[in-house]
C-alpha cells in the first residue's frame, strides 16, 4: 500500500501530497448484525488500494474466559489482556465504515504525509459527515465530497420508480395515469436511466456539457412529429441522423406531454449543478467493490472466524488487487522463503490467465452490445418502411 501511495502521487495532476479518494464500507453479515466490517480506500488517479481498516466487536479470549474471577481479579485480567485483545470497535455494526474512514483519514498524514481532501463515496453520506467534522486536516482544509457515478444513475431509476408509485391511481392531465403502455414503464425507466448514466460519462470534465446532455434526454422523450424538440441531442439522436441523411424520422418512442410533466421535477433535481459537479470526475466505486468480493472470498461470509482470519483476508486480498499473484513472492522472501522458478512461473501464469479471461469477456461483451444495437436499428429500419412504403401516400 505505500508503493500504491507513491504511484498515486506521483501522477497526481493537482498537489502531489493531495489525493482523492474513493472510500468504501463492507460487512461479513448483512444488515447490522455483522461482528466484522472492513473499511478500504482507493486511489482515483490509480485505482489501487492506498489503506484499509478491519473493524471487530468480537474477541474470541473475551468471549471464552471463566467469568469466576472477582472484581479486582476480573481488572487485573482486563488490564493484561488489553494489549491482544482483538475487538477494537464498540459501537453498532452500521457505524463500522464511519469508524473506520476516520481512522484511516487521521492517520494518513503521520502513515504516508499525504492527505485525502476528496472523498469519493455513495449516496450514504453518513460516514463522509463523520469524517467530515472531524476535521482530520484541521479547518483550513475542508474534504469535498464526490459521487460515484454509478450511484447517482441509480438515483434516476428509483426516483422514477418511486414517482410511479406516488401517482398509483392519480389522473394527469390529459385524464389517464402515469404508467402504462405507451407512459412510464419499467422498460422506459431503464432507458432514461442507461442514458442518464450516459450523459455523465460522456462529458467528464465539462458541467456545462454535462447539465445539457442531461435535459437532451428530457426534450428528445417530449419531443413529437408536429414539435421535435432535439437542439440539446448530441450525435446519438436518431432524428438528427435521419434529418443528416435526409430521412424521414417518425418519433415512435417518445413520452406523453402529461408525463414528461410528471417526469420533469426529478430531471430538474438531478440535472442541478451541485450534484453534476460532483460527477465531473466520471469515476465509480467499481474498484472498491471488486476488492471486497477478493476479501469475502478469501474469508467467506457462511463461515464464523476470528477477527486475525478477517485481517489476513483483507491483507492478502489488497496485495493480489494492487500487485496482482506475483506481489506474494516478496511475501515470501519476506518469511525467509526464496521461491523457486516452478512457483514463480505458476503465480505469472495465474495473472495472465485472469488478464487473458478478463480481455475475453470485455470482447463478448462488446460484440454482444454491438449486435443488439445492430438488431434494433434492422428492427427500427423494417418498421420505418412499413410505415412509410412507396405508394402508400
Amino acid at each position: 500500500m505505500t508503493k500504491a501511495v507513491q504511484q498515486a502521487v506521483s501522477v497526481n495532476d493537482c498537489d502531489g501530497n493531495d489525493l482523492s479518494v474513493s472510500c468504501d464500507g463492507t460487512w461479513m453479515r448483512r444488515g447490522f448484525s455483522s461482528l466484522y466490517g472492513v473499511s478500504t480506500v482507493v486511489s482515483i488517479d490509480t485505482g489501487k488500494v492506498l489503506d484499509a481498516q478491519v473493524l471487530s466487536k468480537y474477541c474470541t479470549t473475551c468471549s471464552t474466559r471463566k467469568k469466576s474471577l472477582n472484581k479486582n481479579e476480573e481488572e487485573q485480567w482486563e488490564q493484561n489482556h488489553a494489549k491482544s485483545c482483538c475487538k477494537n470497535y464498540h459501537g453498532s455494526s452500521g457505524g463500522m465504515e464511519a469508524a473506520g474512514m476516520k481512522l484511516i483519514f487521521h492517520r494518513s498524514q503521520e502513515k504516508y504525509g499525504v492527505r485525502y481532501v476528496k472523498y469519493l463515496g455513495d449516496g450514504d453520506s453518513s460516514a463522509f459527515k463523520s469524517v467530515f467534522e472531524s476535521e482530520p486536516y484541521g479547518s483550513d482544509c475542508p474534504i469535498e465530497k464526490l459521487e460515484c457515478v454509478g450511484h447517482v444513475q441509480k438515483r434516476m431509476g428509483s426516483e422514477l420508480l418511486k414517482l410511479t408509485k406516488d401517482m398509483k391511481g392519480k389522473k394527469l392531465e390529459d385524464g389517464k395515469g402515469i404508467g402504462g403502455t405507451g407512459r412510464l414503464t419499467k422498460k422506459e425507466i431503464q432507458s432514461i436511466q442507461m442514458y442518464y448514466g450516459a450523459a455523465i460519462r460522456q462529458n467528464v470534465g465539462n458541467l456545462d456539457s454535462m447539465q445539457h446532455a442531461v435535459w437532451a434526454i428530457y426534450f428528445h422523450k417530449l419531443s413529437t412529429d408536429a414539435k421535435p424538440q432535439h437542439g440539446l441531442c448530441g450525435e446519438w439522436c436518431p432524428y438528427k441522423k435521419a434529418r443528416n441523411n435526409a430521412q424521414q424520422y417518425s418519433h415512435k418512442h417518445n413520452l406523453p406531454e402529461p408525463v414528461m410533466n410528471a417526469t420533469k421535477p426529478t430531471f430538474r433535481a438531478l440535472a442541478k449543478p451541485d450534484l453534476l459537479k460532483k460527477c465531473v470526475h466520471g469515476k465509480t466505486q467499481n474498484p472498491n467493490e471488486s476488492l471486497n468480493q477478493l476479501i469475502w472470498k478469501r474469508c467467506p461470509k457462511t463461515l464464523f472466524v476470528s477477527s486475525t482470519v478477517v485481517q489476513i483476508a483483507t491483507l492478502d486480498a489488497i496485495l493480489v488487487y494492487n500487485d496482482g499473484n506475483v506481489g506474494r513472492i516478496r511475501t515470501l522472501q519476506e518469511l525467509g522463503f526464496e521461491p523457486g522458478a516452478f512457483t514463480i512461473n505458476i503465480l505469472q501464469g495465474i495473472d495472465s490467465r485472469r488478464i487473458d479471461s478478463a480481455n475475453t469477456a470485455l470482447q463478448k461483451i462488446q460484440e454482444a452490445r454491438q449486435r443488439r444495437s445492430l438488431k434494433r436499428k434492422e428492427a427500427e429500419d423494417l418498421q420505418e418502411e412499413q410505415e412509410y412504403g412507396a405508394g402508400d401516400f
